[in-house]
């Protein structure tokens, strides 16, 4: 019998919001019109509020859902299962005895035989609809068994009850994780940068909501042209700025904040090579292969470049 995994409960627990938020209507609607896909995916950078948007639309009235945060404690693939079973646990009370029980029986898992297990065990629990979602998942992609993890969700989607649907939020596309087959299907939705951006109404409403401003057209324009729609550096603005129409938004102390904020969240969390990569080319507004190579001594870039562009870190293919 395996030893007994300690369980963090914040993991399997919806997040607290903060009393005042805007509601984010137009992707309420989105993803409510699109509740009847087996895999709907959060796929934007940081600081695009996919984990605030989540946890108040799983808090709505005519939702019932689980929630599991991934972090970098999952080490392996039963400690996953073991936290994803307890997040639908924490949502169906008569969910998980068989599946933990079987969990619980193993020195090493078989997801494949698992998921019969945890199949069996939703056909006969599970009687209302209900969404399981799966935040920061682009955490879990560092875990070495990731392609066994990343399978056996792929199985899970292909077997998947009527009864439950998945969301997976990542601040990329989730690795391993096969959409073609459920785009053909419909079976599929995805909402990325362009969809999360904060809209001239949202920042309105963020400006009186939150922080108690009215803003001008002229104002939002200019919050607008700098931010591009990104909430982190919306907020940090309206935290500590007066918006001057005729000489534009201060951004001195606004970039610190930013610079700060992205130092702590992205770049302290980037493997050696990436934090290089982007140490020397942080002059360059845009660059190729052969250009990155020439900077950096590395004569071969374009696998670091398509990590980069893999982790959405605010870089566009030209």
């Amino acid at each position: 019998m395996q030893s007994p995994v300690t369980l963090r409960k914040t993991r399997f627990t919806v997040p607290n919001l903060h009393q005042r938020i805007i509601k984010r209507v137009r992707l309420f609607k989105l993803l409510k019109e699109n509740k009847k896909c087996r895999l709907i995916t959060l796929n934007a950078a940081l600081g695009y509020g996919k984990t605030v948007l989540l946890a108040d639309y799983i808090t709505q009235k005519d939702v019932s859902g689980a929630w599991l945060t991934c972090s970098a404690d999952m080490k392996d693939v039963r400690v996953f299962l073991i936290y994803l079973v307890s997040a639908i646990q924490n949502a169906v009370k008569t969910f998980g005895e068989s599946s933990l029980a079987y969990l619980s029986s193993f020195e090493k898992v078989d997801p494949n035989d698992f998921l019969t297990v945890f199949l069996n065990e939703l056909e006969n629990t599970l009687n209302q609809e209900t969404i399981l979602i799966i935040d920061d998942f682009y955490l879990l992609e560092e875990n070495r068994e990731i392609d066994v993890l990343s399978g056996f969700i792929n199985y899970l989607l292909e077997e998947l009850p009527d009864y439950l649907k998945i969301i997976i939020s990542s601040r990329r596309l989730p690795q391993g994780i096969r959409t073609e087959k459920l785009r053909a299907k419909r079976n599929y939705f995805e909402l990325g940068n362009n969809e999360l951006k904060v809209s001239n109404k949202e920042l309105n409403e963020i400006a009186s909501v939150i922080y108690g401003k009215e803003l001008k057209n002229e104002e939002i324009e200019q919050i607008q042209n700098l931010c591009e729609g990104w909430f982190t550096p919306i907020h940090f603005i309206l935290q500590k700025s007066n918006i001057d129409y005729f000489h534009g938004v201060d951004t001195a102390g606004i970039s610190q904040d930013i610079g700060a904020y992205l130092t702590e969240d992205f770049f302290g969390t980037l493997e050696p090579t990436l934090k290089s990569f982007l140490l020397c080319t942080a002059q360059l507004s845009s660059f190729t292969p052969d250009l990155t190579s020439r900077v950096t001594g590395n004569k071969d870039t374009s696998k670091v470049i398509n990590a980069l562009l893999n982790r959405n870190v605010f870089l566009d293919k030209i």
